[in-house]
């Protein structure tokens, strides 16, 4: 991992952290008398999570050479753990967003700041992040090295590149997450394997399943119904989750078949590879060598703007997410034959 790393920090960068905890201060309060005692909390963990924003979002642009801070797109890393990490944070805390941090972990953070690093080992999955940030990107000329050749071959996928980007990265953490209930709960049912939580079962009778280590202020129920920012939240305490079962639902307890284990985990790794296949064919479609995340919604809303071939005949084209393991089975047998074809341009 250390040889992917970036270059190390100036030496300016020196006491980054501490120097960020006294520049501010009750300065930023106009009117610090006025306010009531019960928020001298608020008072102390804003400031703080500023702070260690601002110190990501710098640490963010120097591994992507850009001198400005940019905002960090922390779902990318979230999806991308083995190609985007970051190293040098305290132990025991591991990258997410700082208001997801309490004010001893957020000093911790800054005081280790000298230390933190962002590794990016695909730059290509950081496109959207690379350009959210950049402005006066008239001034740039074309020998600009920031200015990626690959991004001027895209297109018209730029013009809706982050729109998709919010869509496919918010139904990915519902996944993870939907995914990470079903295995703490088929753990407490003392079950190697994941088992779907009866959601609806959950709440007609309270206390018959307790789940404890979610996020304050964040309530158990399905994952649909949970913002990408909640999600987020959830998969970073995933660790600390826990389900009890204190009355078991009749009916609904599966028996602990070792076959319907090794599917139920087959059928997870086989949607990430037909996703991987179409993002993959949909980037050759665009005229680019790497993959390229599929639009699903958009390619719905205007089924006629790409042409998918090569699928088996009983199989249409939708997000692999729908299909069951028998359909991801027969898609990845064919995958040397399925094409896509740009025919108009995506709205």
């Amino acid at each position: 991992m250390t040889d992917s790393m970036p270059g190390h920090l100036p030496s300016e960068d020196s006491g980054y952290g501490m120097e960020m905890l006294t520049e501010k201060g009750p300065s930023e309060d106009p009117r610090p008398e006025e306010r009531p005692t019960e928020d001298s909390h608020g008072d102390v963990i804003r400031p703080l999570r500023k702070q260690v924003e601002l110190l990501f979002n710098t640490r963010y642009a120097k591994a992507i050479g850009i001198s400005e801070p940019v905002k960090v797109p922390y779902s990318k890393f979230l999806m991308y753990p083995e190609e985007l990490f970051v190293v040098g944070l305290p132990e025991g805390i591991s990258l997410r967003r700082p208001n997801c941090f309490g004010i001893a972990k957020l000093r911790k953070i800054l005081e280790a700041s000298n230390s933190i690093q962002f590794v990016i080992k695909r730059p290509e999955l950081l496109t959207e992040g690379v350009k959210e940030p950049i402005a006066d990107s008239q001034e740039r000329d074309s020998g600009d090295p920031l200015v990626d050749e690959s991004l001027k071959r895209q297109g018209f996928q730029e013009n809706y590149d982050a729109r998709l980007s919010r869509i496919d990265i918010a139904n990915t953490l519902r996944e993870q997450v939907q995914d990470l209930f079903n295995k703490k709960y088929g753990e407490a049912l003392g079950i190697k394997y994941p088992v779907q939580v009866p959601y609806k079962r959950i709440k007609s009778n309270p206390g018959s399943v307790i789940i404890e280590g979610l996020p304050p202020g964040i309530p158990f129920r399905k994952p649909c119904t949970f913002g990408s920012q909640n999600l987020e939240r959830i998969l970073a305490v995933a660790d600390k989750i826990k389900f009890t079962v204190t009355r078991p639902f009749q009916g609904l307890i599966p028996k602990p078949d070792e076959d319907d284990a090794n599917r139920l985990g087959e059928k997870v790794i086989l949607r990430e590879q037909v996703k991987e296949l179409f993002n993959e064919k949909y980037g050759e479609a665009l005229g680019l060598n790497r993959p390229v995340l599929v639009p699903y919604k958009l390619i719905r809303d205007s089924p006629d703007a790409v042409e998918v071939t090569g699928l088996p005949d009983d199989i249409p084209f939708r997000n692999p997410n729908t299909y069951d393991i028998h359909r991801l089975e027969k898609i990845l047998k064919a995958r040397e034959h399925v094409r896509m074809v740009i025919i108009n341009q995506l709205q």
